[in-house]
């Protein structure tokens, strides 16, 4: 099964890191992406997740899932979803089959 979620969870994840360096997400914000965790969620498919780190995170989420040029190339990707939680925001979107979270840390 890890054999199985390796190289789209790779791609997804490379995907959400450019598009987050072209979003000047760093530099604007000072907000950085964390390494990633990969898991199966409850059916099985793959979920990607990173912490954002820095004093703008929650507002780097926000302005990144608002502004985000997403391609939706394959059955299923999502746009990105911004939501808020007890502890802060989070982004979830899908590509290539892959969740991707990105949560403020």
């Amino acid at each position: 099964m890890t054999t199985k979620l390796v190289e789209p969870t790779t791609t997804a994840q490379t995907h959400v890191e450019t598009a987050w360096r072209l979003f000047d997400g760093p530099a604007r914000y000072g907000a950085f992406l964390s390494p990633w965790t990969t898991s199966p969620n409850g059916d099985g498919q793959p979920i990607a997740t990173t912490t954002v780190n820095g004093q703008h995170a929650n507002a780097a989420l926000h302005r990144f899932a608002s502004t985000y040029p997403v391609v939706l190339a394959d059955p299923g990707d999502q746009h990105p979803q911004l939501s808020y939680t007890d502890t802060g925001s989070e982004v979830t979107m899908r590509s290539g089959g892959v969740w991707i979270r990105l949560v403020a840390a």
